[in-house]
């Protein structure tokens, strides 16, 4: 999504590379679901709340294969934790 790029891109340190720059977070991390979800509410029912997991893109069955031991609400929600931890290690190996 190309709003949810912009507002990633204002989280880079000036002369630093952007998350946006890595590849697709899309609700894959908890800033950039969180920046979907307000970017993209109904202006009419809009409810700010903090982060939650339903926010989230679900995992994929690779994904819950990858980070879940079972199909319990508390290993798909470790699973997501893992996939933004991946990611974000991913692109610090690569930027770093």
């Amino acid at each position: 999504m190309v709003v949810t790029r912009a507002v990633l891109d204002r989280f880079s340190i000036k002369g630093e590379k952007s998350l946006c720059e890595f590849g697709d977070f899309e609700s894959k991390t908890a800033i950039s679901a969180l920046a979907n979800y307000i970017i993209n509410a109904d202006p009419k029912n809009f409810q700010p709340m903090k982060i939650n997991f339903g926010i989230f893109d679900p995992l994929s069955e690779e994904e819950r294969q990858k980070y879940c031991v079972s199909n319990k609400r508390s290993e798909r929600r470790l699973g997501f934790s893992k996939r933004a931890l991946d990611l974000m290690s991913q692109y610090f190996d690569k930027n770093n």
